[in-house]
């Protein structure tokens, strides 16, 4: 995983250097919007620019740097764990917010012979143990907290 420092900490012709290489890292990606790119850096490093221009160049090229390459880095930061086999707690707890429901927020779906084809239950079970049987669950770690979600692919 290359390792990108924030905008903040790069000079323009640093940034260029992290900008290319992180379009020939994703080759996939190389459509006309990176040419584009491709002709903004050549040109940035040509001499014959005016100070106005160059100031308004390098303010695409910091926007160019955000986008891409810091939300790249932020995306990296994500770990993906599969959950398939884990044994946990399934823990019982109330909305804390006065106007919703002050029933739990969990429920156990059981398939059966009903109209339905499955019968919920709230749970009222503080701590309830389950294995985790469902090859489409990981566990995902990131800026926005822990969760229990589907992987990628299944999304």
């Amino acid at each position: 995983m290359t390792k990108y420092l924030t905008e903040t900490t790069l000079k323009t012709k640093d940034k260029i250097e992290i900008i290319r290489k992180y379009m020939n890292e994703n080759p996939k990606q190389a459509d006309d919007f990176f040419s584009g790119w491709w002709r903004l850096l050549g040109l940035y490093e040509s001499n014959n620019l005016s100070h106005e221009f160059r100031m308004s160049m390098e303010a695409e090229i910091n926007s160019i740097y955000r986008m891409v390459i810091e939300s790249e880095f932020y995306k990296k930061k994500e770990t993906r764990i599969p959950a398939l086999y884990t044994k946990g707690l399934l823990c019982r707890f109330l909305d804390q917010s006065p106007v919703s429901s002050p029933y739990p927020r969990h429920f156990l779906r059981v398939t059966d012979d009903s109209e339905d084809g499955f019968t919920e239950y709230t749970i009222t079970h503080h701590y309830l143990e389950i294995l985790i049987l469902d090859g489409s669950a990981e566990f995902v770690k990131n800026e926005n907290g822990n969760f229990l979600d589907y992987t990628e692919e299944a999304m």
